[in-house]
């Protein structure tokens, strides 16, 4: 969508299911943080409104519900959620809606909900400092309307403990470098230069799949043990990249678990962001084609694997869930493709390329 001009705009589909992904991720993210750590830190660098036009309630919202549910206020820790917005009037309003939502009479006594008119870039980092936020796990959304995220501010929250971005990214953030127009600004949101290098691909695709790549290592240059980035896509053909990045393994899981039970009805299609030649699909019916192409060539390179590491590979290395491994090795067996021994899909089975 193009960047909105007015206080408030209409919802559109991605919106939609950004809002269920990252409510139901939260919805396991807080209580397994709040049951390991004395405080959490949960930051929106864009927060917007927090209201659209046709009332849908923006994703400040869903992180206060979910941080106020009893099951996590039980453990007793302090909880910090930090909303930022730039826009005045925005700002304004999001204040008002934010000082709005309670349950009950109040909010939990260890609630601390600090609503601030700033830049990401420039205040996001100092206003955490100020917070104490560090040293303590951080969950960033970092939800902007093109290339407004620096990599300062991911670099800073992926060296923290346990912490995680959400970082969404429109595809005229890829357009506009893509045709190199901004080397101060691509510079700014990679973290370096090498990003430049994309001059050299000569289609669109490839230049796409060149900064989609190019993006990832900057997380990881940040931090981050592993990314999760996925392309959506809605029924008229407009595209939204999505880049996960975080360092705990359960962190991958649970945020795929929100992403394939996003409401089919929105009449959305996934396909992983790195891989041009790949179909999208429905997240209620997921073509495991790529998979099996996948797990084929990590046979080929490793000569044989147990169905527990072809399982983590598919959680870390790819779009899909463990389960879908599962099913794919099974679909492999019978076709002939692999040998597994037991022949049962266990974790411990062998599983190697049939000759």
């Amino acid at each position: 969508m193009a960047v909105p001009k007015t206080k408030l705009w209409k919802c559109d589909p991605h919106t939609v299911a950004k809002h269920r992904i990252l409510d139901r991720y939260l919805q396991a993210w807080f209580p397994i943080i709040a049951s390991r750590y004395p405080s959490l830190t949960y930051v929106e660098g864009f927060a917007g409104p927090n209201e659209y036009e046709d009332g849908e309630p923006g994703s400040p919202t869903y992180a206060l519900r979910q941080a106020m549910s009893p099951k996590v206020e039980a453990f007793g820790k302090l909880i910090r959620l930090v909303f930022m917005e730039e826009r005045r009037d925005r700002f304004e309003h999001l204040l008002e809606t934010v000082e709005s939502i309670s349950i009950g009479t109040s909010r939990p006594p260890k609630l601390v909900v600090s609503t601030l008119h700033g830049d990401c870039g420039k205040d996001l980092l100092p206003a955490l400092t100020s917070l104490h936020s560090w040293r303590q796990p951080i969950f960033a959304n970092l939800d902007g309307f093109g290339a407004d995220v620096p990599f300062a501010v991911v670099d800073r929250i992926g060296k923290n403990v346990s912490s995680e971005v959400l970082v969404t990214v429109a595809p005229s953030f890829f357009v506009r470098f893509a045709s190199v127009q901004d080397l101060e600004a691509g510079d700014l949101v990679f973290g370096d230069r090498g990003w430049r290098h994309v001059r050299h691909c000569s289609s669109p695709e490839d230049k796409r799949r060149f900064l989609v790549n190019s993006y990832r290592e900057a997380l990881k240059r940040a931090g981050f043990k592993w990314t999760l980035h996925f392309e959506m896509t809605d029924e008229g053909g407009h595209k939204l990249f999505l880049f996960f990045a975080t360092s705990v393994e359960l962190g991958v899981d649970k945020m795929k678990d929100a992403m394939w039970k996003t409401d089919p009805n929105l009449g959305l299609r996934f396909r992983d962001a790195r891989d041009t030649g790949q179909l999208s699909f429905a997240i209620d019916a997921p073509d495991l084609t790529p998979l099996k192409a996948n797990l084929i060539a990590y046979l080929k390179g490793n000569g044989k694997a147990n169905v527990g590491a072809l399982r983590r590979h598919t959680l870390l290395e790819t779009i899909y869930r463990m389960p879908h491994a599962t099913t794919a090795l099974r679909e492999l067996r019978n076709a002939g493709v692999v040998s597994v021994i037991p022949k049962t899909v266990a974790t411990s089975s062998k599983v190697t390329l049939a000759h």
